[in-house]
């Protein structure tokens, strides 16, 4: 009775080990194998709508859920337009789920832009603020934002002046015709004794004491004349005043 008895627990144990064998050989764990290869993603941000980028691969925009992602390391970047770019590092792992929230920092307001000033003619003097600042054409950069006066100025012709407003990070672009004024000078005579006739290049201009305005600019010959006394005649020079 008990060889029976063990030999029916042999067979017992026996079939059982089988019956493991045969589950085993029947049994598909690819599927299993095959699941720990991947994981996913879940990325959101604040606020949405931003760019994914995995691996510098666009993905799409928040919130996103990325299925069926190899298991591993990626760098992972959001980009959305007014704030600054979010970088980092993430570690894909099997079967999980990975979550990701991404609080975006809004960019700073820049508060420069810049002046392109030209003229015609070029070669104007450009003050900006008072401040010489070059010839023209000349482009000024790291202006600061908001209104500002500028001005033009070239020998023979009118000065020019305007306000002109900067936007952060635009050119205000600046084209002056600069309009041509004629130049002159003035003579001051004087003699003694006075009461003496004056002749500038032989055009009487009347007694002296007697200034004389307008007068172009450039060699002049002068004639003062007076009963009585030798005539006195010169040549001058008359300097440039703008009028």
């Amino acid at each position: 009775m008990r060889q029976n008895s063990f030999f029916n627990k042999y067979v017992k144990i026996l079939s059982l080990t089988f019956f493991i064998i045969v589950l085993c050989l029947t049994t598909d764990f690819s599927g299993y194998a095959q699941q720990l290869k991947y994981g996913s993603l879940t990325i959101n941000s604040n606020p949405p709508s931003a760019k994914v980028f995995l691996d510098n691969q666009y993905k799409g925009v928040t919130p996103l859920n990325l299925k069926d992602v190899p298991v591993g390391q990626y760098s992972i970047k959001l980009v959305l337009p007014g704030y600054e770019e979010w970088n980092s590092t993430i570690a894909v792992l099997p079967i999980l789920n990975v979550k990701i929230t991404a609080d975006l920092v809004p960019q700073a307001k820049p508060t420069f832009g810049s002046i392109a000033v030209n003229s015609n003619p070029q070669g104007a003097r450009v003050y900006l603020d008072n401040a010489y600042k070059g010839p023209t054409p000349v482009n000024l950069t790291d202006i600061p934002v908001g209104k500002h006066m500028i001005k033009l100025v070239l020998p023979d012709y009118q000065e020019w002046n305007s306000e002109v407003t900067v936007i952060a990070s635009q050119t205000a672009r600046i084209f002056v015709t600069l309009e041509y004024q004629r130049v002159y000078g003035s003579i001051s005579a004087n003699s003694n004794p006075p009461g003496a006739d004056i002749y500038l290049d032989d055009n009487y201009e009347g007694l002296t004491p007697l200034d004389l305005t307008q007068i172009p600019v450039g060699s002049h010959t002068i004639r003062i004349v007076l009963p009585g006394y030798r005539e006195w005649v010169s040549q001058i020079e008359v300097s440039t005043r703008l009028l």
